[in-house]
């Protein structure tokens, strides 16, 4: 019902906002409603639940696309989709065909608390301890598409996890949660962006009283942004008042134990396996061993796939190549397909018995390591362009991961990959600050290496960079951030300006 609220709402603000509304008074009402005005369009923000879609959702996005964008969709790197050239009298119509399967565009924007993200790899992961299904079933109830949550001092961002690998970034998320067992373990004030700061641990919890912790939180957040009268993050929260009086703050929330839904059984495993058919090509053997992964379930695996077959920007879903992915989750995949932090696609549950037959489809999606946000070609706070050296850098077929931010807001989480790279203003040209060594699972920035060089110097660097982190490992199980730290490498003077 609320989902339907907000469309219809936001149609009549459509119908009337020429003849009542300025144009800052309708922006907090086009915000909330997930509505971006950028460079050259305006762009619509869509909720994934939960970052998992079935084939059904992703035809209607494909047909959303082409009824209204430019025959393609755009997965970020918070597990939401974006479409970024849409006309605002057409937004109450995509609003109206999502809702209908799903999902919404309400409060994916603005001083709310946005998508709630998890651990893509949950109830698949052999690392995970403790189910989350439950967890965000109850925190979406909470606190998603909540009216009374929509005038914090800014946006919230929660992170949810049972795995013992943070593949979401947890710790630099407003409000992380770690699920061990029946208690939530609990990181407060991270973030990225200008200030990257990793979250501090804060307390623990069971499992029922973590939604009433949570929303005495947030009403400490709101009151303190009103008492500085200024936009203030958590993280600002945690360093001016201090873990031990935060704590005190937060003591006397109501501990009211929330219901849990009843939990659906996942026993879904092949009791009686057919003759595998098996490829015994080289190409095979090299996607299997890469992309392809152990699943908790017996005779299954979970694959990972790029959300296009290179001829689009890393993250873009084009229209043309739906159908055949949907077929493929359809026949092969149980009907579900997750969207990463690595903006790539990843199919949970694929039966080895089936395993050829996924390979004919995602040989034409093989990922490459390489993530970035739209920058300059859409953002009007970008300072340089993303998606052209997102693409140059592909050629390079190097195994460091990636991420390049076309500014300081760091959409493509630029801080926590073995190299990072973001736009910086020069003198009113384009220039690029590279860092390298971060590693988000385990909580480590990365660190400056050059503060700016043109775009032509940076393939050169990331080549150079490539060559010298295989030479210095110890030994292949080393990893980047590690192999970093023990060598304290500075740019060649022939590689600066």
């Amino acid at each position: 019902m609320i989902r339907e609220f907000a469309g219809k709402y936001f149609v009549s603000l459509i119908q009337w906002t020429s003849q009542l509304m300025s144009d800052s008074e309708f922006k907090t009402i086009r915000l909330l409603n997930g509505v971006y005005l950028q460079l050259h369009s305006y762009m619509l923000r869509v909720a994934i639940p939960c970052g998992v879609l079935n084939a059904t959702q992703l035809y209607a996005l494909s047909i959303a696309s082409q009824k209204y964008d430019r025959w393609y969709f755009h997965v970020t790197t918070r597990q939401s989709v974006q479409f970024n050239w849409i006309q605002l009298r057409d937004t109450p119509q995509i609003m109206n065909a999502l809702t209908k399967v799903g999902l919404w565009s309400a409060h994916t924007a603005g001083n709310c608390v946005r998508q709630i993200t998890c651990n893509p790899k949950h109830g698949i992961g052999l690392d995970e301890q403790t189910d989350i299904t439950d967890l965000m079933t109850e925190l979406y109830n909470q606190f998603m598409l909540n009216e009374r949550l929509i005038d914090l001092p800014k946006k919230v961002k929660i992170s949810v996890r049972g795995n013992i690998t943070d593949n979401n970034a947890g710790a630099f998320n407003d409000i992380g949660l770690r699920l061990m067992d029946k208690r939530i373990y609990i990181t407060v004030g991270g973030g990225l962006g200008k200030e990257p700061k990793v979250g501090i641990k804060f307390i623990s919890l069971e499992k029922e009283y973590v939604s009433s912790w949570i929303a005495t939180l947030l009403e400490v957040y709101r009151i303190f942004g009103i008492n500085k009268q200024r936009p203030v993050r958590i993280k600002h929260l945690v360093a001016e008042v201090g873990k031990a009086e935060l704590i005190k703050l937060t003591h006397g929330f109501r501990r009211i134990k929330t219901a849990t839904p009843s939990k659906c059984p996942q026993d879904i495993r092949v009791r009686h396996i057919d003759t595998i058919e098996w490829d015994n090509s080289k190409e095979f053997e090299t996607w299997f061993n890469t992309w392809t992964f152990p699943n908790k379930q017996p005779n299954f695996r979970h694959v990972e796939l790029s959300c296009n077959s290179g001829i689009g920007a890393p993250g873009d879903v084009l229209a043309g190549e739906v159908d055949v992915i949907c077929k493929m989750v359809q026949l092969y995949c149980l009907n579900e397909i997750r969207l990463t932090q690595s903006q790539t696609l990843l199919l949970p549950y694929v039966c080895i018995v089936n395993m050829k037959k996924v390979f004919q489809v995602c040989k034409r999606f093989i990922p490459n390591n390489i993530a970035c946000c739209p920058g300059l070609d859409y953002c009007t706070k970008a300072n340089t362009r993303s998606i052209f050296l997102a693409k140059k850098l592909s050629t390079l077929k190097t195994n460091l991961k990636i991420r390049i931010s076309g500014c300081q807001n760091s959409c493509s989480q630029h801080q926590l990959f073995d190299i990072g790279i973001v736009g910086v203003n020069k003198s009113g040209r384009e220039y690029y600050q590279i860092l390298v060594g971060g590693d988000g699972p385990n909580g480590v920035l990365a660190r400056v290496l050059c503060k700016a060089v043109p775009a032509f110097k940076v393939i050169g660097i990331v080549r150079w960079l490539d060559k010298l982190i295989k030479k210095l490992k110890k030994d292949r199980f080393e990893k980047t951030y590690q192999c970093l730290a023990r060598n304290k490498i500075k740019l060649p003077k022939k590689l600066q300006l």
